[in-house]
């Protein structure tokens, strides 16, 4: 497993790691440089781990990643070999259960934030004459309006001379932690605040994942669209304004049965192929009420970007208003609102509520003033009169 550590973090390092210096040429390509989470010390590790708590709540939970990290390497659990696959089942149920706060797995990306998911099924395949045996764990979360769910899939070779943590770090998912769990609390309290304020304006930075407007009658068939997108390509901060509230069929489930060893043992109960059923049943006995039945939030938020001009699914945007305790709000603006792409330049409709609604989204924002209807003096709609024709142009209706 590799970590990304950006140019000022890997600077600092430097200053107090000299023999780190010749990472430093990384830096020519960009602001980050990549290096072995192995190759660096405990020492080296500590140090980081402290910049990250000090650069404030956005890096903490980098912070936490270095520290589970290092706890599952540390790990002196048994080395599997090909063979103990399917007793690989049952080490994994112990080793989720013991010291277990919700159940949860992370995902292990040191480049990004981890993401939260609920254990829900562990399984295994015995081997046969077309595939060869596998362990699958299944997770979920409720993320992006649905719930997605991820299948791990490890075989015979995934597993040799490895301990339980190092097989997950393999597959880029860490067993949750106190530091972990508290990192996510702090986002989920912010997330759901925010997502609250239906149609107030965010400011954010980074990249954002591309979506279809969930009201629309048709779906785009651009086929070549790249999913992710960049927020702001010049480098500052990009607006977006929070369009929750048009989310007609967001998914509500919060929880799942906890059953995660069930499926294996209806299986053998009903085959002589496995081999590990009394193990199963005894970690099932273990395991605690409650556990294995939370289905965590990713705090993902749907927003209307102000300048791509389209949805965008925006990871919890962590400034808003250019403001990170919202003193300096902006007034609230409703997504088509113009498409408020004339917002910044303060137009107004003849009431004074400011810019009117439902254009479309290629149209410039126009100020909105009734036309005048003018008759002329036979009595007709200016319009139909040529002597009256002049009086057109006195205003436009859009």
């Amino acid at each position: 497993m590799k970590l990304q550590i950006e140019r000022p973090y890997f600077e600092a390092m430097v200053t107090s790691f000299p023999e780190l210096a010749s990472l430093k040429e990384q830096l020519r390509f960009g602001d980050r440089v990549e290096v072995a989470f192995r190759q660096l010390s405990d020492a080296e590790l500590g140090f980081l781990k402290d910049l990250y708590n000090q650069a404030g709540p956005d890096m903490q939970v980098r912070s936490a990643q270095i520290v589970t990290l290092q706890r599952a390497f540390r790990d002196q659990s048994v080395r599997f070999t090909a063979t103990d696959l399917e007793s690989l089942l049952p080490a994994i149920a112990r080793y989720l259960v013991a010291d277990a706060i919700r159940g949860w797995m992370f995902t292990a990306s040191v480049a990004s934030r981890p993401l939260p998911y609920v254990v829900t099924r562990l399984d295994y395949t015995p081997p046969s004459n077309d595939e060869t045996g596998r362990v699958f764990i299944e997770l979920k979360a409720n993320a992006k309006g649905t719930i997605t769910s991820t299948t791990l899939r490890i075989s015979a070779g995934d597993i040799v001379g490895k301990t339980v943590p190092e097989i997950f770090a393999a597959k880029g998912f860490l067993k949750e932690t106190p530091e972990l769990i508290a990192a996510y609390d702090d986002t989920e309290s912010r997330y759901f605040a925010w997502r609250a304020r239906y149609g107030h304006q965010f400011s954010g930075s980074g990249t954002g994942f591309f979506t279809e407007d969930p009201n629309s009658s048709h779906r785009d068939t651009d086929w070549s669209r790249k999913d992710v997108v960049v927020l702001s390509s010049g480098g500052g901060l990009g607006r977006l304004v929070n369009d929750e509230s048009i989310l007609s069929a967001r998914a509500l489930t919060l929880e799942v049965t906890g059953d995660i060893l069930g499926q294996y043992l209806r299986k053998a109960a009903k085959s002589n192929l496995y081999d590990a059923e009394v193990e199963v049943e005894q970690s099932k006995a273990s395991i605690p009420k409650g556990l294995f039945c939370r289905i965590p939030v990713h705090p993902y938020m749907l927003m209307f970007h102000l300048e791509l001009h389209h949805h965008v699914w925006d990871r919890h945007p962590h400034r808003r208003n250019g403001c990170p305790d919202g003193r300096h709000r902006r007034r609230k603006v409703g997504r088509n609102d113009g498409f408020v792409r004339g917002a910044a330049r303060g137009r107004q409709d003849a009431d004074g509520r400011g810019l009117r609604r439902n254009h479309p989204a290629t149209a410039l924002p126009r100020p909105f003033r009734p036309a005048r209807i003018e008759r002329c003096r036979h009595g007709k709609r200016a319009e139909g009169c040529a002597d009256a024709r002049a009086t057109l142009g006195r205003g436009h209706a859009d």
